[in-house]
């Protein structure tokens, strides 16, 4: 019988294991006050997320949400205010409010709980970055990135969509 090396069966254990990863079910509310369940089982397809956990990473996760295509996939912008005092809450949905155009609230979330939960899911290390999630109806986490733009991870994500479509 043929051994595995002990790197090529870490290889394939983290492999099957990201394949399998379910993303933690959360609720949200959009800019423009609807509430939407996520992974939403009855879209049928795919959805992307584009999470910030903190005020930092909004560049990165504003500049994501302009370079992916709109017919690629379902897309919303998620902020978790989770970690933020209540008492600031109201003042921070207030500015993300003005500073999100009308025609794009409804594909930013908010969303309080679940935090640590979505960090996990996303393998969190720095937290002034953007994290992306590639969630099936299903709720398996089918692909990740972190950090700026770039065309590489575009590409990837467009890879993974067309083979989750196929």
């Amino acid at each position: 019988m043929r051994r595995i090396s002990p790197r090529l069966g870490l290889l394939l254990a983290l492999t099957f294991a990201l394949g399998a990863a379910q993303f933690p079910a959360f609720e949200g509310e959009t800019l423009s006050g609807q509430k939407i369940t996520v992974p939403t089982s009855g879209s049928g397809g795919p959805v992307l997320l584009i999470l910030g956990f903190t005020h930092g990473a909004n560049e990165q996760t504003s500049y994501w949400a302009k370079k992916i295509p709109k017919d690629l996939v379902p897309t919303y912008s998620v902020a978790t205010l989770g970690g933020a005092p209540k008492l600031m809450r109201r003042m921070i949905l207030h500015a993300m409010k003005s500073n999100v155009p009308k025609d794009q609230q409804e594909r930013f979330l908010v969303t309080y709980a679940n935090d640590e939960k979505m960090k996990e899911a996303v393998g969190f290390k720095e937290p002034n970055e953007a994290y992306l999630a590639l969630i099936a109806p299903d709720g398996s986490l089918k692909w990740t990135a972190h950090g700026a733009f770039s065309h590489t991870a575009l590409k990837e994500l467009r890879e993974q969509v067309r083979a989750m479509r196929q």
